[in-house]
């Protein structure tokens, strides 16, 4: 039954590893206790039944006939930044700027390459480019950068 656990984990945490973005990770005891550690910095390590997370803050060791369950949190969306003068909102796959009148507006993907570029005609909210597919896009606008992701 270890060796089973053991190697569902290992299969887990194999699952996980490629280009999301994590905030955290949780496991459940069987009693029913959970513990979650922030994602940035983790390293889980197996050794003699025992499972150790530490993110450079804080470790916690747990026996694996323990665990019930542990996961990764999911990347959300970011539906709304603030910034001083300027806010990024993401809604139904379009991006809605708030910058000074103005300002240049670039939004590039991931692979870095512009899917839009506009001035800002308003101070308040306007929609820059068109649809956007689900991804990670990075908006710089006047002297902020910020990320958002459309989901």
């Amino acid at each position: 039954m270890k060796n089973l656990l053991l190697l569902a984990i290992i299969l887990l945490c194999s699952i996980c590893i490629h280009a999301e973005e994590y905030e955290s990770f949780t496991f459940t005891e069987t009693d029913g206790t959970e513990i979650t550690l922030p994602a940035i910095g983790l390293r889980i390590t197996f050794n003699n039944g025992m499972i150790t997370a530490i993110n450079g803050q804080e470790t916690q060791t747990v026996s694996l006939v323990n665990v019930n369950s542990m996961h990764f949190s999911n990347a959300t969306a970011i539906s709304k930044i603030f910034s001083s003068d300027y806010a990024v909102n993401v809604n139904n796959h379009q991006l809605f700027v708030t910058s000074p009148i103005g300002s240049d507006i670039t939004v590039t993907n991931i692979m870095g390459m512009m899917v839009c570029h506009s001035v800002s005609t308003s101070d308040n909210e306007q929609a820059v480019g068109g649809w956007l597919p689900e991804g990670i896009y990075i908006v710089k606008t006047g002297e902020r950068t910020l990320k958002v992701m459309v989901k």
